[in-house]
């Protein structure tokens, strides 16, 4: 169903919690090889590289309210492997957002249940809590947004919980068909019940230049720079959502460096996310 009316409703595989802050703050996270590389999903998608909020969930229901003098939302419940004797096994989902002229907010709120090793979607004793919260404000094409971002793992098997906070501060400015980006992430120290994990943070600098060759087509070149704390084990995001792992423990601490140059093309972005990606070179 879709209407002006009565908003959106939609079955099946989607996008839950990780990509929707794009549109708020983040052209540079939207529209370049992002989704391949630079942006700041690098730190505040998951807890010291592990653990990666939102997915990509099957079985969900989700549903998206008409925008009212500014006010929009969505909502969605994905039943992910929900299975005979595993119920609790599901994901909870709301996102409501404003826009006002060149400002826009958004807030966003997850809560899966029973996972295993997230962010897959098996049946387990993972509880993951995620809130996030983003604004930006556009003025002659100069585009500034603040992300914070709060994921929050308990395992009921054992007791434990951990948590972490990250925020990223991305800057572009546009003018014709010229993009210029610049996006700036930390993931502070990991909590761990009522105790700090020393040294698991990390810093993140991506610098990006963007040509269009239509409205729907871009030329990048890219720049990232991970440096990651003695104990942290952040890395870059490529295999996409469940590829996604830590560095090895060998390789905690480790400055990661990536460049990049590639061509890509988007026909949605709804939901923050391009559909194809048409890599030249990396």
């Amino acid at each position: 169903m879709d209407s002006v009316t009565f908003g959106r409703l939609q079955f099946g595989r989607q996008t839950v919690y990780f990509s929707h802050h794009w549109f708020i703050t983040d052209t540079h996270g939207a529209f370049d090889a992002a989704p391949s590389a630079a942006n700041s999903l690098n730190l505040i998608g998951s807890i010291n590289g592990a653990n990666f909020a939102g997915n990509y969930l099957n079985n969900t229901v989700r549903y998206e309210t008409p925008i009212f003098r500014g006010f929009a939302a969505m909502a969605s419940y994905s039943f992910d492997a929900e299975q005979p004797g595993a119920g609790r096994n599901h994901t909870w989902y709301l996102s409501p957002s404003y826009t006002n002229g060149p400002l826009s907010i958004g807030f966003y709120h997850m809560q899966r249940n029973s996972q295993g090793t997230l962010p897959l979607q098996t049946v387990g004793s993972l509880d993951q809590m995620a809130d996030k919260f983003a604004i930006s404000y556009t003025y002659n094409g100069l585009r500034l947004g603040a992300v914070v971002d709060r994921n929050r793992v308990d395992d009921r098997a054992t007791g434990s919980r951990q948590d972490r906070t990250a925020f990223s501060v991305p800057l572009s400015y546009a003018t014709g068909p010229h993009l210029f980006s610049l996006t700036y992430g930390q993931a502070l120290p990991v909590h761990q019940n009522s105790g700090t994990l020393a040294d698991t943070g990390a810093r993140m600098l991506s610098v990006s230049y963007q040509y269009s060759l239509s409205k729907r087509t871009w030329l990048d070149v890219s720049a990232v720079e991970l440096r990651n704390q003695r104990n942290g084990r952040y890395n870059f995001w490529l295999g996409g959502l469940n590829g996604s792992s830590p560095l090895p423990l060998q390789d905690a601490g480790a400055r990661v460096r990536m460049f990049y140059a590639v061509s890509s093309t988007n026909s949605d972005g709804k939901d923050g996310y391009p559909n194809r990606l048409r890599p030249c070179s990396v």
